[in-house]
């Protein structure tokens, strides 16, 4: 049984003033969540709606898939005028500093994946087929491919944090983070913890200096076996040395559902079209940036690592940064142009 300090959350403020809350530590999983919000009393409305969500998912079998993700590459999304001034500035910084102790002086990151007909949906099919042994699952393939990787934590199409996305390889941020900022050692890879907003329940992971001892009692990034019997949400991977996210909900609604006795069947469409409305993992990787620091990148590696997207609902900036995809293009080539 879980104690109270297991159960125990501090509420934070997303953008646009958001409600939700983080738990220091821990990525935890749906039941978990689940947990902390039963033991919660009084807590605010991102409560209810992730409590209602949970409600629709936690017994799907469908989320006990844990597909493993490779994370190479990461993304910061934002406006054209924060674009702006890291590209004339040549550093990315702390951006929103207003967050409870936990989440202070991060520089946020998520992870960017491959275009979804690269992704192992192969892996995802397979798992559903032995859960669902005594059940045909092959009417349900397409189903099972559309909602598979479907959430807006895999969509390199769209944002709700701006039009514009600076990409780079995970190891290109580590290495300039290392240069920067750990004069003795290399870069410390902490498990920060866990956001939860409405539907969202974010893994975060914490890049920090080991000259600081702000984050000395986070456990560190687990390496594990592949074979190992159990394993973690994120860890790095004792053969190749990669780090990898295995999160349990890839999907934003779903078409098809599995029960807990292995029945197989799909759900009415809402007004979405996406199905059963459920929760999504979204996994973040900040950077610390103490003391208005931040990570410079030069001007011409900014360039070339920028494009556009299109704005998703519900859209967490000020409306009046929200920018087609073709116009944020053209902001971009006019730019590249003048340099």
């Amino acid at each position: 049984m879980a104690s109270n300090g297991d159960l125990d959350l501090t509420e934070i403020r997303g953008l646009r003033g958001s409600p939700g809350y983080f738990k220091k530590g821990k990525l935890l999983s749906i039941d978990e969540v689940s947990a902390c919000l039963e033991f919660k009393e009084h807590l605010n409305d991102a409560r209810e709606n992730m409590k209602f969500y949970i409600s629709n998912v936690k017994t799907d079998q469908f989320f006990k898939l844990n597909i493993e993700f490779p994370i190479t590459k990461l993304r910061h999304v934002t406006t054209e005028d924060c674009m702006r001034c890291i590209v004339q500035e040549q550093y990315i910084g702390i951006g929103n500093n207003i967050k409870p102790e936990p989440l202070k002086d991060l520089s946020c990151w998520s992870a960017e994946f491959p275009p979804k007909e690269e992704l192992p949906y192969e892996q995802a099919f397979e798992k559903v087929q032995r859960i669902v042994p005594t059940w045909d699952a092959e009417p349900f393939q397409e189903e099972i491919k559309d909602q598979f990787a479907s959430s807006p934590a895999f969509d390199n199409s769209s944002s709700r944090y701006g039009n514009f996305v600076f990409s780079f390889p995970l190891s290109d941020l580590l290495k300039a983070y290392k240069s920067q900022h750990c004069q003795n050692g290399d870069p410390q890879l902490k498990v920060l913890g866990t956001a939860m907003y409405s539907q969202e329940i974010a893994h975060m992971v914490i890049v920090h200096s080991p000259d600081t001892d702000r984050y000395d009692k986070l456990p560190m990034v687990q390496t594990v076996s592949s074979t190992a019997e159990s394993l973690p949400f994120f860890y790095r991977k004792e053969e190749d040395g990669e780090l990898y996210w295995r999160p349990e909900s890839t999907s934003g609604g779903l078409r098809v559902t599995i029960s807990e006795g292995g029945e197989i069947y799909t759900c009415p469409l809402n007004k979405t079209r996406t199905g059963k409305f459920c929760v999504w993992n979204h996994l973040i990787v900040a950077f610390h940036l103490p003391d208005s620091k931040y990570l410079v990148i030069p001007e011409k590696q900014l360039l070339e690592n920028l494009s556009a997207c299109e704005p998703a609902m519900p859209y967490l900036k000020d409306p009046r940064t929200n920018l087609s995809k073709a116009e944020a293009e053209e902001i971009i080539k006019e730019l590249k142009n003048s340099q």
